[in-house]
């Protein structure tokens, strides 16, 4: 993987301890977003800066959540919140191999209905390529139409 530009912001401590750092990877198709560390109100600022430089690249945006431990309820709405306005300027958010943590919020949430989950980044650059399959959060793979 090659280096990327770390998102302008503060590395802050979530409520268990683990840093929150955000990191953005520029590949020829889309922008890779590694998240790291515990997504709480406290790591917004740093996650704003990281999408909104993400959508100012005006490429399809990858979150790579596999470093992600904890999630919160206000982390889940924020972002949906900047899904909808990459939507607005017609690009695509899509969620990357989610933490277990992660998968396991997602899926009692049925958040994969509004944000694309894959099973790993290089299936979602397949997918931004128009190549590859969807991944369902805790289910088999499947292609992008919505039947199971």
């Amino acid at each position: 993987m090659s280096p990327g530009r770390n998102a302008r912001g503060h590395d802050n401590r979530g409520a268990l301890g683990t840093p929150f750092a955000c990191r953005l990877e520029e590949c020829p198709r889309a922008t890779v977003v590694h998240v790291a560390g515990e997504a709480d109100l406290d790591a917004h600022q740093t996650l704003s800066a990281a999408l909104t430089e993400a959508l100012g690249l005006r490429k399809p945006i990858i979150l790579d959540l596999n470093h992600l431990t904890y999630i919160d309820a206000h982390s889940i709405g924020f972002l949906l919140r900047h899904q909808q306005r990459a939507a607005a300027v017609t690009l695509r958010v899509v969620i990357a191999n989610p933490s277990y943590i992660v998968r396991r919020v997602m899926d009692i949430l049925a958040l994969d209905s509004a944000i694309p989950v894959y099973s790993s980044i290089e299936a979602a650059l397949q997918v931004v390529d128009g190549e590859g399959e969807r991944f369902d959060v805790g289910r088999e793979l499947r292609d992008g139409s919505g039947a199971p």
